[in-house]
């Protein structure tokens, strides 16, 4: 075919199209619909290729993210899987009970006190500390003509039990408590003067042997109800005291303490796996970013203490 028959035919086929009107096949049998028909099957072809390659790669990018995933994850016997990484999550609101609207830390006056003893006295307030004062006396009176027979038997008031209880923090924070009261009292060694000045070590153990936190003539009744009855009052009294002085933080902690304890006890424990093994199992709310205990409740066997947890969502 010549290139003025060429350019005949594709003029005719442009008229053609323009018109809207049946194409005619031109001089070889070949019509223009014919082309288009290959042209479009061709097309249909190429786009089943691409479909093809474009699933492969869908599926070797999916084999890819599934093999990330599983490295970035802790997988446990339970098929749980644990994300390594946190999740940045943007542009979402707190939710209204994980906002904390207080600021975390000492709260009140106590928060100007600079000495420990001064710290202290806002713990062991003056009401806890009568109680035991009467509760003590209580028992000395009830021994009679017996607690008479030397100076150091006789009944206490509430400026001793103060002192008493400054000497056992004392003790705690030097590692005191392990040793023989007497070695707290000598003249020449490794003990502290602060102790003989205040009490002589006869009394400082008669104080010991004979203090009480309750009604020891109601007791037994009492222990029916609940196993902890002898320190109860005054357990839960300072407990409460507790959260009135400091604000928790956004995050808190319960856990189990073991208090070391080898007397007579009907819920003391024993835990091999604990450095003391034996003691009074203590579960504490704890703030855990500044330490502080808010709420403490003793686990008694069957039975714990009616305490309730502050709990912090």
């Amino acid at each position: 075919m010549c290139y003025e028959e060429e350019q005949a035919r594709h003029l005719r086929l442009f008229e053609t199209v323009s018109s809207g009107s049946e194409i005619e096949p031109d001089d070889d049998g070949e019509s223009f619909t014919e082309d288009c028909v290959e042209e479009q099957e061709g097309s249909v072809s190429e786009q089943s290729l691409c479909s093809n390659s474009d699933s492969e790669e869908s599926d070797i990018c999916n084999k890819y993210v599934l093999r990330k995933r599983r490295i970035a994850c802790f997988v446990a016997k339970d098929r749980t899987r644990w994300k390594k990484h946190i999740i940045k999550k943007t542009n979402i609101k707190t939710r209204a009970c994980n906002i904390v609207y207080q600021r975390p830390g000492s709260k009140g006056f106590i928060q100007k006190e600079m000495k420990a003893s001064s710290i202290l006295r806002n713990f062991f307030t003056d009401s806890i500390l009568e109680k035991i004062v009467n509760y003590t006396n209580k028992l000395i009176s009830s021994k009679g003509d017996d607690t008479k027979k030397d100076r150091y038997n006789k009944i206490t008031d509430l400026v001793e039990i103060k002192a008493l209880v400054v000497l056992l923090y004392i003790s705690e924070v030097y590692k005191f408590s392990l040793q023989n009261y007497e070695n707290l009292f000598r003249k020449y060694g490794m003990s502290m003067e602060i102790f003989r000045l205040t009490m002589s070590a006869k009394r400082f153990s008669f104080l010991l042997c004979h203090l009480r936190f309750d009604d020891k003539s109601t007791r037994d009744e009492r222990k029916k109800i609940v196993k902890m009855t002898a320190i109860r009052e005054i357990f839960e009294e300072f407990t409460d005291t507790l959260p009135k002085h400091f604000n928790l933080s956004a995050y808190t902690a319960v856990d189990a303490i073991l208090a070391s304890f080898r007397g007579r006890c009907p819920f003391r424990v024993y835990i091999p796996s604990k450095q003391n093994r034996y003691g009074i199992k203590i579960y504490a709310l704890v703030d855990a970013t500044f330490y502080y205990t808010v709420k403490l409740e003793v686990y008694v066997g069957t039975y714990t203490a009616t305490r309730t947890f502050l709990y912090r969502q």
